[in-house]
């Protein structure tokens, strides 16, 4: 062959590698541009529905249908599979090429190796044990630290990926900041639905969480948890907000096939950072994971092999949405036609709100609105929910799913809804007129000339804070008038220590969305104050908060820089052992028959400790005023100690669903029926309880009003009399609830409802 063909053939071999690289150059961009879908299977133990389940064999039928369908999935396991030795064998040495992480429900084994008390009291379903919000927040973190710890001993890394039906803000941030987590699974958007409302979130979409609320989008990646939000089960954009059987994971429930399936993803991915869940729970059987499962999976790699979608692990996923820092994907919005008719449904999920409208023939309703600005804590933040029933619900000034005459007819039109998006305004419209705009804080009704605004309208508030640069000018200027550093720092000492005591107490948070934390005898002195009408609960809690330390300056101005000389000093160290004894509190422990000995015996070897001090103490001065001083100051701690550990191991709380709702009440001057349900099974609060669940006096003392309880009888129908100009208060959240039925025979009409409590008036 001579040189030139043989050059001829080795140029042509290196256009050909060169356009062979290119091409899959070309291909891995086209890749990585594409929406996600991410298989994520949940397995749980056997006491968590399973008892009669094999659940080895079922996870092992699984792992086939996956591996035959070439796909890499997320398996969350709950704490117990863990301890399973066969299942965790099998899923490191069977399963390659699979992302692991940590389920987060609750069991009694999993309470018990936290060394925590399980709290359910029914079904393993039951959310008042299931869930991190069924317990204290230090309960919480003892169960994340327990789970964290256990994974990594048996797998050798910390996961990345957690899930439930919801996990809540301040787990998911704890997890976060110590173990790194980068997302996690809850159930999307569903209105009573197994025993769980989850409502008022974006809509189907991924998001990143806000510190303060799982629900809520973050308002800004710098300010938000740095959790992905992946939501599972889909819904259908139109049918699935009255209905989430219409989804992605129940679709076979409505008879549909998988052509819906194909239907919901083309509205689903659209842009590079979508998502989409696919997976199933464990504890099926073969014919089971070949009839639905390997067909969920058929439909993803169908749609991978269309490059429609990546099928991607969770971690995979969730870091790249992470380097976008980005709290939504570019389509932060969807418009949908319906399934069978030519009925439209339009969502928009922003940061400061979200919006859904609905197109039913000619008429087009804005169906549902949130006003997400606010960024508001969750119900259960503090607060653990102690109901089987979960309701996780987003404040909303329009939602028609609870209350179907809020929703509002925008406008009419035969012509199909239209989107226009430029320059950060997204425009809908239908045959060419322009129905409703929508900007970033802001959501125009055109035709209605309507707008509502979505800005920041609270600020927060921390009184420790406050009343710390109070108590710092104060002093200064203390320091300034006598000259005696000794005395400044000794009354500064004095007073900070006060302060800095009752910082559990002082409200921290927004302005208008506060838990009000008390101590039992916090409480009692509250119930002897006169009530001011003219101002809030909220600012009534926080001006008691801010008196008791600022009387303790005017004491102080008076009797040691106005009046140096009276004899009355006595008054402000009497005045300030009031506030140590109010403010005392001592960290929640049970006292029963098994601590009593050990309470006991601590308690007696502190209290010799401190009076060895005193013997000391006189023992190097000889003087008998020194021993008799010390021994009373010894004597007042421990009687504040002890008083602390009988009645202030739990604390009090006031939460913002409650408070407004008190805020009706109390603007409403009527008398009040408070339901109550006739049940053997009550609510199990240790550490923090409603103040509501022990006493409604208070309630009765905030709102001026006069309060009577009524028990629903075990036929779970109320009955009562005389109940017109009377306000029937619902307390969801404590058990009691009223049917349908039941308003109707009644002849009740609802008048506030933020899904923890109703308030209901005749008709």
């Amino acid at each position: 062959m001579s040189k030139f063909k043989k050059l001829l053939l080795s140029l042509l071999l290196l256009l050909f590698l060169i356009s062979l690289s290119t091409i899959r150059v070309l291909s891995a961009s086209e890749q990585n541009n594409l929406p996600s879908i991410t298989v994520i299977n949940l397995i749980r133990s056997k006491e968590l529905g399973h008892e009669k389940d094999n659940l080895l064999q079922s996870l092992k039928d699984q792992w086939k249908v996956t591996s035959d369908a070439k796909v890499n999935a997320t398996w969350l396991l709950q704490y117990s599979v863990l301890e399973d030795k066969q299942m965790v064998n099998f899923a490191k040495n069977k399963m390659p090429n699979q992302e692991f992480g940590l389920l987060f429900e609750i069991d009694r084994n999993f309470a018990q190796k936290s060394g925590v008390s399980y709290k359910g009291q029914g079904p393993s379903y039951f959310s008042d044990g299931l869930l991190l919000v069924s317990y204290d927040t230090n309960e919480r973190k003892k169960l994340i630290d327990t789970a964290f710890k256990k994974f990594k001993n048996t797998f050798g890394y910390y996961p990345k990926t957690v899930g439930a039906w919801w996990i809540g803000a301040d787990s998911l941030s704890y997890m976060q900041q110590k173990y790194g987590i980068t997302a996690a699974l809850k159930a999307s958007d569903q209105f009573n639905l197994d025993m769980y409302s989850i409502w008022g979130t974006p809509f189907s979409i991924p998001y990143l969480a806000s510190k303060e609320n799982e629900g809520l989008p973050a308002v800004s990646f710098n300010q938000s948890s740095k959790v992905v939000i992946l939501q599972w089960a889909a819904r259908d954009p139109l049918k699935g907000y009255s209905d989430p059987l219409y989804s992605i994971q129940d679709y076979t429930s409505k008879h549909y096939d998988t052509s819906y399936v194909d239907y919901l993803a083309s509205t689903f991915l659209k842009s590079p950072d979508d998502n989409l869940v696919f997976g199933l729970e464990n504890g099926g059987s073969v014919d089971v994971f070949q009839k639905y499962y390997r067909t969920m999976l058929s439909i993803a790699k169908n749609l991978e092999k269309t490059h429609k979608a990546n099928l991607s692990l969770v971690k995979d996923y969730s870091s790249n949405f992470l380097s976008q820092k980005k709290v939504f994907s570019q389509n932060n919005y969807l418009l949908y036609k319906d399934y069978k008719s030519n009925n439209q449904a339009f969502w928009i999920n922003k940061q400061n709100y979200r919006a859904g409208i609905e197109k039913i023939g000619e008429d087009i309703y804005l169906v549902d609105l949130r006003n997400y600005s606010d960024k508001e804590n969750e119900d259960f933040s503090l607060l653990p929910n102690s109901q089987g029933y979960l309701r996780v619900n987003e404040d909303s000034i329009v939602d028609s799913m609870t209350n179907p005459q809020s929703k509002i007819l925008i406008a009419t039109s035969s012509q199909e809804l239209t989107v226009d998006a430029k320059d950060n305004v997204i425009n809908l419209s239908a045959g060419g007129k322009q129905i409703v705009e929508f900007t970033k804080n802001k959501l125009e009704l055109v035709q209605n000339k309507k707008t509502y605004n979505f800005t920041v309208s609270s600020a927060d508030i921390n009184l420790f804070e406050i009343l710390s640069v109070i108590f710092l000018v104060y002093f200064c200027t203390f320091q300034i008038i006598r000259k005696n550093l000794r005395q400044t720092f000794f009354f500064g000492f004095l007073l900070f220590a006060a302060l800095i005591l009752s910082n559990s107490y002082l409200v921290n948070g927004s302005l208008y969305n506060l838990n009000l934390i008390f101590d039992k005898k916090e409480l009692l002195i509250l119930n002897i104050l006169p009530v001011i009408n003219s101002l809030s609960i909220a600012n009534y809690i926080i001006l008691f908060q801010i008196s008791a330390f600022l009387l303790l300056l005017i004491l102080h101005f008076f009797l040691f820089i106005l009046f140096p000389k009276n004899k009355y000093k006595f008054i402000f160290y009497i005045y300030l052992l009031f506030l140590f004894f109010v403010f005392a509190h001592v960290p929640y422990f049970p006292l029963d028959r098994s601590t009593y000995l050990k309470v006991f015996v601590v308690f007696g070897f502190f209290s010799v400790f401190l009076y060895i001090i005193c013997i000391l103490l006189f023992f190097f001065t000889r003087l008998k005023k020194n021993l008799a001083i010390s021994v009373g100051i010894v004597s007042l701690i421990l009687l504040i100690l002890g008083l602390s550990i009988l009645i202030s191991r739990s604390k009090y709380i006031l939460t913002p669903f409650e408070i407004n709702a008190l805020e009706v009440v109390k603007n409403e001057k009527r008398d009040v029926l408070l339901v109550k349900q006739d049940t053997s099974i009550n609510p199990i609060y240790k550490a923090i309880k409603p103040v509501l669940y022990d006493d409604y006096t208070f309630a009765e003392k905030l709102t001026e009003t006069n309060w009577q309880t009524v028990v629903r009888p075990q036929d779970h129908v109320l009955k009562i009399a005389d109940y017109k100009n009377k306000l029937i208060f619902v307390p969801r959240y404590l058990g009691a609830d009223l049917s349908a039925y039941e308003e109707k025979k009644l002849k009740l009409i609802k008048i506030f409802d933020n899904t923890q409590i109703a308030i209901f008036e005749k008709i």
